[in-house]
């Protein structure tokens, strides 16, 4: 009985374990990839906003985030934070000031964080914006962490019952012990 109840917790600390690493492995790909797609947008933001070309600007920040499912939102916007262009419309005009923008801009590399965006978690990319060779602002982008979280519950759902089944076999063992 014990040395199935210690299998048992065994199995339990080894999914926990692929769990955690397969949530690590997934949220780093995730990163990596609205890293790679912040940085290529930002040079091109650099070069629009250089040449003053505003609509460029505004088309590079809808055409992204409609064509990609994972970004739920994208913008730009000056050194102190002004955003000149949003995905949602509503929100150009408003001011987005948080620590990680200063430092992109201070550090010229992109930078992630978890936020929210219209209640919904997001993993938020920012990379500098330059101009000149010059911080001129920010360009960021909310990834969705949506299926993330999906992929983690159906792994969750799939370890509780592989747990459930070691632990009926386990039962079954311990009763068939006493039995004989």
């Amino acid at each position: 009985v014990v040395v199935s109840l210690a299998l048992v917790y065994r199995s339990q600390v080894d999914l926990q374990r692929e769990l955690g690493q397969w949530s690590n492995n997934i949220r780093r790909d995730l990163s990596n990839k609205g890293s790679t797609v912040t940085r290529n947008a930002a040079l091109a933001a650099g070069q629009a906003a250089e040449a003053m070309d505003f609509l460029f600007l505004t088309e590079l920040i809808k055409s992204t985030v409609a064509n990609d499912s994972e970004i739920v939102f994208g913008l730009i916007a000056n050194q102190e934070g002004q955003v000149f262009v949003h995905s949602t419309a509503e929100k150009t005009g408003s001011t987005a000031k948080a620590p990680e923008y200063a430092a992109a801009m201070a550090q010229n590399k992109t930078m992630t964080r978890e936020t929210t965006f219209d209640g919904k978690k997001v993993l938020e990319v920012v990379s500098p914006v330059l101009v000149g060779g010059f911080p001129w602002g920010t360009l960021h982008f909310g990834m969705s962490l949506e299926p993330l979280n999906k992929t983690l519950d159906t792994a969750r759902q799939s370890f509780r019952k592989r747990i459930q089944s070691a632990l009926t076999a386990a039962a079954g063992a311990t009763i068939a012990m006493l039995v004989i």
